[in-house]
């Protein structure tokens, strides 16, 4: 299932390819469960530092 990742940082949004949990692990982030806009998503954090938000597309 392709994942959607919103980079907080450039604003880029991009689509990645398998599970957020894949895309968090591979890239050294911790993963929050959130609720944006009233979708479920996760937020991606490097040293407790929320740097962008996931979700299924």
């Amino acid at each position: 299932m392709p994942t959607l990742v919103l980079d907080r940082r450039s604003g880029v949004i991009v689509v990645e390819p398998g599970r957020i949990d894949e895309y968090a692990t591979s890239r050294g982030y911790q993963m929050a469960p959130a609720i944006l806009d009233g979708d479920v998503c996760v937020k991606l954090l490097d040293a407790g530092c929320w740097v962008a938000t996931a979700q299924y597309v």
